[in-house]
């Protein structure tokens, strides 16, 4: 379960994975190869799209209770000072290019960045050398 999360200075890009100890290193690397294949390739077309509109529509679903509202309008105007429709948010992320999530995760994707937190009932060994992009 991929999530994020944004300021001016930092962020983080968090993924999530419930899987069992035995699986644990697998997982790792898994994921640790798709990060860098975004770094390398660029996301298809198809996925692009499911992605923009997977966004969009939990943004239009995340506004249905005026807290909800007046949580996507200070949000903004705390952090950036300025305040945008959802209309004006649907653009920009439609307009996101699959070469603009390249050159972010050129940026973001890099050994030095990564972070893991191993979280059960067991004590799991994590080889070095499966932490490396």
């Amino acid at each position: 379960f991929p999530s994020h999360d944004t300021r001016d200075e930092n962020g983080m890009l968090v993924i999530n994975a419930g899987v069992t100890t035995e699986r644990v290193n697998e997982v790792i690397k898994v994921l640790l190869s798709e990060l860098s294949k975004l770094t390398k390739e660029l996301v298809g077309d198809v996925e692009l799209k499911k992605v923009k509109s997977l966004l969009v529509g939990n943004m239009k679903l995340g506004l249905e209770s005026s807290d909800d509202i007046a949580n996507f309008y200070g949000t903004q105007l705390l952090l950036k000072n300025e305040i945008k429709s959802l209309k004006e948010k649907e653009k920009e992320i439609m307009s996101v290019s699959a070469k603009d999530i390249q050159k972010i995760a050129k940026e973001i994707v890099k050994n030095e960045n990564l972070k893991i937190a191993i979280i059960g009932p067991e004590k799991v060994e994590i080889k070095p050398e499966d932490l490396i992009f």
